[in-house]
């Protein structure tokens, strides 16, 4: 789990292994990222 203080800012950085789609979300109320696919 990446966590960053209020009003600071930071970056994340995804390496996958393997090709597929995965789900993700920020965990914001209301807020919810589509379905993203690797290759």
């Amino acid at each position: 789990m990446a966590h960053v203080n209020p009003g600071a800012r930071g970056a994340i950085v995804w390496q996958f292994n393997q090709a597929g789609a995965f789900a993700f979300a920020a965990c914001s109320a209301g807020i919810w990222g589509p379905k993203w696919s690797a290759g």
